[in-house]
């Protein structure tokens, strides 16, 4: 059983030898490098892509190979822009995602739209997840199935639900330091920032009260990072070699002088000094947007709430080989979970303004 990153370094090798050059994009910079670890394929951010472009820094040619990943949170006008460069240079455009994931920040649904017109490729197989039962609850949250997935979770005493969301927030993050070896080997996820600030100082107390951060601490726009914290980097800085979503590991603080060591979960190491690079914030837990794209041994969710949907319920709980565990409280979850499995069934899906011309008409 192959996956999409299995797929795309044979399709690379394939272009290669063919006498192709092949490039990688991808809307999140760390999507691209994830893309360029996995496949082998030299990939960069799609920002950067178009204004190296633009600019002259970089000539596609026609026996370029653009490979977009991610591709359906690529927003009309910006897909506009690759196709056009692409097609002027006489390229090709390999487009690459699923259109059920987290979708556009701008408008439109290109790609889901031009996969309808023109046909796909598909990867009908799931096989990140070990057991086949996650593997078939993973199919019904992408369908909106969202109450025969629950079931399955239920059953295997894998959803949780408390009187209040602050029980359930301390009761995921028990469980998480309890059940976890390393915390590198398990995200938790949460729909806002405001959810995920409050869970990473959970794990982060919970941690120290079990003596497991030791060392000195350095204080970064109010966040204290311990030795041992897990680190969430929140913006590109080509001098550090760093990318926007790289996690890793505090290995070392030096607060005299600022700077903070960290071991990237690629296994780089890094020192950071903080006054020239303050885009840090602690990486127990994450929002779906920066979880998309991640493989992780075990998953925490954080579900129910605003931000709960279709898509963003299918990212969470796709991520995880093994557990997935679902945390909520009762007015989330509502009777029989009806209130979950609304939420989780609705689909904030984006349109493209033709289709509604086209029904109008």
């Amino acid at each position: 059983m192959f996956g999409k990153t299995f797929l795309l370094q044979v399709a690379r090798e394939v272009w290669e030898s063919a006498g192709r050059d092949v490039i990688g994009t991808a809307l999140a910079a760390k999507a691209a490098q994830t893309l360029e670890e996995g496949s082998g394929i030299s990939s960069l951010h799609l920002h950067s892509l178009l204004r190296e472009i633009e600019q002259g820094k970089r000539t596609l040619a026609p026996k370029t190979v653009l490979v977009l990943d991610e591709a359906g949170m690529v927003g009309t006008r910006m897909m506009e822009r690759i196709v056009t460069l692409v097609e002027q240079a006489g390229a090709r455009l390999v487009l690459v995602g699923d259109h059920r994931q987290l979708q556009a920040i701008d408008a439109g649904a290109p790609f889901r739209v031009i996969a309808e017109r023109i046909g796909v490729a598909e990867l009908r197989e799931i096989t990140r997840q070990r057991e086949s039962w996650a593997r078939d609850a993973v199919q019904e949250l992408a369908a909106g199935e969202a109450r025969s997935a629950l079931t399955r979770f239920h059953e295997r005493g894998l959803l949780t639900v408390t009187e209040s969301r602050e029980e359930a927030m301390r009761s995921l993050v028990h469980d998480w330091h309890g059940q976890v070896t390393s915390p590198r080997d398990a995200l938790i996820f949460a729909g806002t920032r405001y959810e995920t600030t409050i869970l990473n100082r959970l794990c982060q107390e919970t941690r120290l009260e079990a003596c497991e951060n030791i060392g000195d601490s350095l204080t970064v726009n109010g966040t204290r990072f311990f030795t041992g914290d897990r680190v969430l980097l929140t913006r590109n800085n080509s001098a550090l070699l760093v990318r926007n979503g790289n996690m890793g590991t505090v290995v070392g603080v030096d607060a005299a002088k600022g700077y903070l060591r960290v071991e990237l979960d690629n296994g780089f190491q890094v020192t950071i000094d903080t006054a020239v690079y303050p885009h840090l914030s602690l990486g127990y837990a994450v929002t779906t947007h920066k979880g998309q794209g991640q493989t992780v041994e075990a998953a925490y969710i954080l579900a129910g709430g605003s931000m709960t949907d279709r898509e963003l319920s299918y990212v969470q709980g796709s991520r995880a080989r093994g557990d997935t565990r679902l945390y909520t409280d009762a007015a989330s979850a509502g009777p029989a979970f009806s209130e979950l499995v609304r939420n989780m069934q609705t689909s904030r899906a984006k349109d493209m303004a033709h289709e509604h011309l086209i029904e109008a008409a």
